[in-house]
């Protein structure tokens, strides 16, 4: 299938939310629409790697964005966004679970009645925690696993269960229905992806997707990212 006169953009969940809140301002920037899609990041690299994307340009994390410009399935340079970190996850009106340091996060998920991960980075990276800490028997028990954070969102919104503790990336929890924002885990136990975005190689020569790459590194577009939870790194102060 060949591309068609929008302008197809297909993005991880983690950067899906801010891309989305961009789309109507960098349409009328190009003069073509933006059409935003979303899958697992997984998902997406296999199916690039396969070559079965019809899509102009990625967003991914930027292991996965530097292996596809290596492979030939996307054109570099890539264009650099912030990153992502993993937060806690709660029902709307549940209590803080404060995971902000190790005692509390240990303390936390000893408390918690459920445990909300995923099958994605971050809930494998959460089982590598709950060993860490010491935990893997007293929560396993407890776990409930879920393809994704939004399926994590969903349920906890719509079970309204202030004993279960989720967690994701900050940017699909942040601003949320349903759900509120958990804290940062500690320093200790974090994982931060630094994320990506670029054209596919069969788009490279569309002058309009080179300006829509340009485009994500604006400060209108650092501004959408962050709102999301997006973290960027801060300039080191003039000497």
């Amino acid at each position: 299938m060949g591309l068609s006169a929008p302008i197809h953009v297909l993005s991880a969940g983690s950067t899906v939310r801010g891309l989305r809140a961009l789309a109507p301002a960098l349409g009328d920037l190009i003069g073509r629409p933006i059409v935003v899609a979303t899958d697992h990041g997984h998902n997406i690299l296999a199916a690039a790697r396969a070559g079965g994307l019809d899509a102009h340009a990625l967003l991914l994390p930027r292991d996965m964005i530097e292996e596809l410009i290596a492979a030939g399935a996307l054109a570099g340079p890539r264009t650099e966004l912030g990153a992502v970190a993993t937060s806690a996850v709660v029902a709307r009106g549940a209590a803080a679970p404060g995971v902000e340091t190790m005692e509390g996060l240990r303390a936390a998920l000893l408390r918690a009645r459920r445990v909300l991960i995923t099958t994605a980075p971050s809930g494998v990276h959460m089982t590598v925690v709950i060993g860490a800490l010491g935990l893997r028997g007293e929560v396993e028990g407890k776990l409930m696993r879920f393809d994704k954070s939004s399926d994590i969102n969903a349920w906890l919104a719509r079970e309204g269960d202030a004993d279960a503790l989720g967690f994701g990336p900050t940017t699909e929890i942040v601003g949320v229905d349903g759900v509120t924002h958990g804290g940062l885990l500690p320093n200790e136990a974090q994982m931060v992806l630094p994320y990506a975005a670029a054209a596919t190689a069969q788009a490279f020569g569309d002058p309009d997707v080179r300006t829509l790459l340009a485009a994500l590194t604006s400060a209108d577009a650092r501004a959408a990212f962050e709102a999301t939870g997006m973290t960027y790194a801060r300039p080191s102060p003039a000497a």
